[in-house]
């Protein structure tokens, strides 16, 4: 998911992307950055996406640490 904040060239590719349950799309279909919300991982933490449609569980150990 890309998000875009306000101002030039802004743009924020993440790998994971959460988005607020209250969200609304705008009338382009475009969700607003203020609906992105952050969520800090711990090197080696899983990560439990089962609730969601992917429905799975992301191990974070294998991610680069640079």
């Amino acid at each position: 998911m890309r998000i875009d904040d306000p101002g030039h060239l802004n743009g924020f590719a993440t790998d994971v992307t959460l988005v607020s349950q209250d969200a609304v799309k705008d009338e382009k279909g475009l969700w607003s950055h203020q609906d992105a919300e952050f969520v800090t991982v711990g090197f080696g933490s899983c990560v439990d996406l089962t609730v969601t449609d992917l429905d799975l569980t992301l191990k974070t150990d294998g991610f680069p640490r640079d």
